[in-house]
């Protein structure tokens, strides 16, 4: 069975990460500086654009962060009336400031999940329950899978990333057990 995929269906979205403009100087510090929540949250919402430039766009992050490469937090973005998530990962610090950041947008296990139910459903098949223990990340050819149960019928789903462009994720579901 083929079956493809879109989340945020009418809302493509770009990323960009960008500094958030304070490029002042200041002395080397021996502590390492932190990004409060609300400041991150604000820091992600700006740096979404929506197609609708009316769109109103907020995050809600798990917590701050360390302003220092390679440390990462995942948000909840609600774009307008769309949601996503994504992973936000430090790529390059100056001066005690972010820089550059990668946003890269995942579908959560459970919200997955969901989605497989809904498709299945839509194509006249109830599964009673639907397991997915990992997230599916939104990077090209990225899998995960998922265990169903539909009735005494247990069936594995393998899950594939076919395009990726801003937050908009298309994947293909197989059953493959």
């Amino acid at each position: 069975m083929r079956t493809y995929v879109a989340l945020l269906a009418g809302v493509l979205l770009s990323l960009s990460a960008c500094s958030d403009g304070d490029s002042g100087s200041s002395e080397a510090e021996a502590s390492v500086e932190s990004m409060e929540v609300a400041e991150l949250e604000e820091f992600v919402a700006d740096n979404v654009t929506p197609d609708d430039a009316d769109a109103k766009v907020t995050a809600d992050c798990a917590g701050g962060i360390d302003v220092e490469v390679d440390t990462s937090q995942d948000c909840h973005l609600v774009v307008g009336e769309e949601t996503a998530d994504i992973h936000y990962v430090v790529t390059e610090v100056e001066d005690g400031e972010v820089t550059d950041a990668d946003f890269t947008p995942y579908v959560p296990g459970d919200r997955l999940a969901e989605v497989v139910k809904q498709q299945f459903a839509g194509q006249g098949t109830v599964l009673d329950e639907v397991q997915c223990d990992e997230d599916l990340t939104g990077e090209a050819k990225a899998t995960t899978t998922c265990d169903a149960t539909a009735g005494t019928q247990e069936a594995r789903i393998e899950i594939e990333v076919t395009e990726v462009d801003g937050l908009f994720i298309n994947f293909h579901m197989q059953v493959v057990e």
